[in-house]
């Protein structure tokens, strides 16, 4: 039996050719602002979160409400959203 493994990122982009996903492998947080700075967070429409500890978490979250992007959080404690 092949195993297929498929990211997120291939997946979406099966459906819609014009999307546009970054996956970053590093992690989200104060600590590495020199990437996640303001032109970063500027760029995004909304933001997708999947982070597995309340640091990151917390740090994505208070970005998009200072940037104003909806953020669709589904990481440690479960779904939540704003916008």
């Amino acid at each position: 039996m092949i195993e297929l493994k498929l990211s997120f990122s291939l997946f979406v982009f099966f459906f819609d050719k014009n999307i546009n996903i970054k996956n970053l492998k590093m992690r989200v947080e104060a600590e590495n602002e020199q990437h996640f700075n303001d032109a970063f967070w500027e760029s995004l429409s909304f933001v997708v979160n999947a982070v597995d500890n309340h640091k990151s978490r917390l740090f994505v979250s208070n970005q998009c409400v200072w940037f104003e992007k909806p953020l669709f959080d589904s990481g440690t404690d479960g779904t939540k959203c704003h916008s």
